[in-house]
C-alpha cells in the first residue's frame, strides 16, 4: 500500500512539473502561470519555492498594504519566475480560512507586471 501511494505522489509531481514547464515554454506571455491549489499543509509552498529557487526567481507577498507593493515589484525586475505565495482573498463559507487583500492586490498588479507602470 505504501509503495502505491509513493508512486502516485511521484506521478503527480511529474505531471505538475511537466505542466509548469509547458506553461513557461509554450504559452503566450499573458498565459504563463500556474496556480497550485490544495489542502492546508500539502506542500504547495515547498513545491513552488523549489521552482522559484531553480529558476532564480523571487517571492512577492501580495497580502500587504497596497502602498508597499511597488517595493516588492522592484525585486521582480529581470526575473523570469515570480512566486505569489499564500494569496488570500475573501472566505467563501469557510471560517477556517483567513481573508486578506491578496487577490485584489494581485489583480491591481497586472499593469505593473506587464510593464505599463513604473516600479520603485
Amino acid at each position: 500500500m505504501r509503495k502505491k501511494v509513493t508512486s502516485e505522489i511521484i506521478h503527480d509531481f511529474r505531471t505538475i512539473s511537466q505542466h509548469i514547464l509547458n506553461a513557461f515554454i509554450y504559452e503566450k506571455p499573458r498565459e504563463r502561470y500556474v496556480a497550485l491549489k490544495g489542502t492546508f499543509k500539502s506542500g504547495k509552498t515547498s513545491f513552488a519555492s523549489a521552482w522559484c529557487q531553480l529558476l532564480e526567481g523571487t517571492n512577492i507577498n501580495v497580502n500587504v498594504d497596497k502602498g508597499r507593493l511597488p517595493f516588492y515589484l522592484g525585486q521582480a525586475i529581470g526575473k523570469i519566475f515570480i512566486l505569489f505565495d499564500d494569496v488570500k482573498g475573501r472566505s467563501l463559507g469557510s471560517e477556517n480560512l483567513h481573508s486578506g487583500p491578496g487577490f485584489a492586490n494581485l489583480d491591481d498588479l497586472r499593469d505593473h507586471i506587464d510593464g505599463h507602470v513604473e516600479v520603485q
